[in-house]
């Protein structure tokens, strides 16, 4: 890495840290859409460059997602500390579902992601999970 491509990161880190206080919560709700779905972007990338195509990405981060948040909503807990501790029970879950998985080989492995999607998708649904308008809300169908 080149000192200006150091000192642009660099620049760059600075200028996201202090964005909150430059620009209107709209335009920093936007810069922080636009960097979480270019993160989930670039994870799909990734998994397409090493030749593993997956459909179970967007469900992983959704188990992160609702573990920050239950965390958060029923324990009262900071969501700057949640954050990381929803990251870890993702991976932690991924690394058990998946050391079993891999062994068995490439088709299961893609079929398994697929099914696995549709599954948090359903678990992801239930009352205790918050239903179909997530932790903390009252959009429960009836």
């Amino acid at each position: 890495m080149s000192v200006a491509s150091k000192i642009g990161a660099a620049l760059l880190i600075v200028l996201l840290l202090v964005l909150p206080w430059l620009v209107n919560p709209y335009v920093l709700q936007i810069v922080i859409l636009t960097i979480t779905y270019s993160m989930l972007g670039l994870a799909f990338a990734l998994s397409l460059k090493v030749g593993l195509p997956r459909f179970d990405i967007a469900g992983w981060w959704a188990i992160g997602a609702y573990a920050t948040a239950i965390l958060v909503i029923k324990t009262g807990m900071s969501f700057w500390l949640t954050i990381p501790i929803g990251g870890l029970i993702a991976v932690l879950l991924g690394l058990l579902v998946f050391s079993i998985i891999i062994p068995r080989g490439m088709m299961v492995f893609l079929l398994f992601g697929m099914v696995l999607t549709l599954g948090i998708q359903q678990i992801l649904s239930l009352k205790f999970f918050g239903s179909w308008g997530g932790p903390g809300s009252d959009c429960s169908p009836s």
